[in-house]
């Protein structure tokens, strides 16, 4: 009768799990997409205008780096090893086709993100992309956020946005290894502090979270001069650098920081794109910041995340503190 029973629980168990739909985690490296098309039309004009929005520079960084990398490759040649890929895009031309643009989400592989293209023409195909090419881009580049979001979630110090909760009554997720080294009224600074080895030498990777609020009063307070203006008296008061008399502020030197009004969570907000530089002494970097009006408390909260890296590349840097800002909370 036991044996019975046994029998009849793995069977049970077993059809539960079949009736689940089981992926495999995604393949691939950051930032990089498959582009499923024939060579031919890869080399004509549906290479060329994937190409002009995924693979243009990236904005605000103080060495040029492409925003996206290309694998391209064939259907006939598109098997198991590339449909597990973290980003594909799939182009289907057919002559008589509607044109559209179809996003599926965990198609092949968890937190995958598939896009297709159907277009009855090469030209059709080009002219898709002009008109949502801006728009393709930000939702691979959202995809990868969301991923991050997921890592820090499952890796990160769980004890860091418990904290944050109780005394400021929203949260972040954070990296691995990420500590709260300052903790003031409305002011926290995270840090994550690494080495890496290039050169033979071990070399410093230093990414960190400013977060700050203040009582809202009105819409103004969201415009982006005066954002800076507070962030840097902010760094100033909060941030002192390596020598004396010196601090982090914006660079308005050379390229610009970058103003874009973004929903987020369904509330209107403010994100800055920039450099960073220490007054009176010679570091630097980009870093990334979001403005918004927490309506529960009536604030106006910022978080941005920096990056320090002088001997490497800095997107992917930049993109994982991106990640830990958009993961913001409010209670």
């Amino acid at each position: 009768m036991q044996k019975l029973f046994f029998l009849f629980f793995l069977t049970s168990l077993f059809a539960c799990e079949s009736t689940q739909d089981y992926k495999m985690g995604y393949s691939g490296a950051l930032h990089e997409i498959v582009v499923v098309t024939s060579q031919e039309q890869w080399a004509g004009k549906i290479g060329v205008s994937v190409q002009k929005y995924f693979t243009d520079y990236e904005t605000v960084l103080p060495q040029p780096e492409r925003k996206f990398w290309i694998i391209n490759i064939d259907e006939e040649n598109f098997g198991s090893l590339f449909k597990t890929h973290r980003s594909v895009m799939m182009v289907d031309i057919k002559q008589g086709a509607t044109a559209k643009v179809e996003f599926k989400k965990s198609l092949w592989a968890k937190e995958q993100l598939m896009c297709k293209i159907t277009a009855s023409s090469d030209e059709e195909f080009a002219q898709l992309m002009e008109e949502r090419g801006t728009e393709l881009v930000y939702r691979f580049h959202e995809a990868e956020v969301a991923r991050q979001i997921a890592k820090n979630k499952k890796f990160g110090p769980a004890k860091v946005g418990t904290q944050l909760l109780k005394k400021h009554k929203l949260r972040v997720t954070v990296q691995q290894d990420s500590y709260i080294a300052t903790d003031s009224s409305n002011f926290v600074w995270i840090r994550l502090e690494r080495e890496q080895q290039l050169g033979g030498f071990e070399h410093q990777i230093s990414q960190g979270i400013l977060i700050y609020y203040y009582d809202y009063k009105d819409t103004m307070q969201l415009n982006p001069s005066r954002l800076i203006e507070v962030r840097d008296s902010v760094t100033k008061r909060n941030l002192p650098g390596p020598s004396e008399g010196s601090y982090m502020s914006v660079s308005t030197r050379g390229e610009l920081p970058e103003y874009q009004p973004i929903n987020f969570n369904g509330n209107y907000a403010v994100q800055i794109k920039g450099l960073w530089r220490m007054e009176n002494n010679f570091m630097g970097g980009p870093f990334i910041s979001l403005t918004t009006v927490d309506t529960l408390n009536h604030r106006v909260v910022t978080v941005e995340g920096y990056v320090f890296a002088p001997q490497f590349k800095k997107r992917n840097y930049l993109y994982e503190v991106e990640a830990v800002i958009k993961s913001l909370e409010f209670e």
